[in-house]
């Protein structure tokens, strides 16, 4: 998200209803994961994000925006964001562990 943040403002200047699902870890998840296996845990560099709160940034950019913190609010968040006709961004709060068998796969690690 934080590579393509801008294009929320491309989104709204051509309303273009698009819904952007955010599942934010706070890290650059798979940069974090690469170098805990590689290095071990607790030696990671420059992977932590802060509280970036994107769905306000979306909002501030003339675009649709809710966080999401408890998966029972999901479907309630992303029906208003489909509902609402604009570009859209649902941040959902998610845990950093574990690691998705994907990025295992593809750190040949599986």
């Amino acid at each position: 998200m934080g590579i393509t943040l801008a294009e929320f403002d491309t989104m709204a200047r051509h309303g273009l209803p698009i819904l952007v699902v955010v599942m934010n870890n706070r890290s650059w998840g798979s940069t974090r994961h690469f170098q805990d296996l590689v290095s071990g845990p607790g030696k990671n560099i420059a992977v932590d994000l802060g509280a970036a709160r994107y769905h306000e940034v979306a909002v501030a950019l003339g675009c649709h925006g809710e966080a999401v913190t408890a998966l029972k609010d999901l479907k309630p968040a992303l029906a208003r964001a489909l509902a609402s006709g604009r570009p859209a961004c649902v941040d959902v709060a998610i845990d950093l562990e574990p690691i998705p068998p994907d990025s295992l796969v593809m750190m040949s690690y599986a």
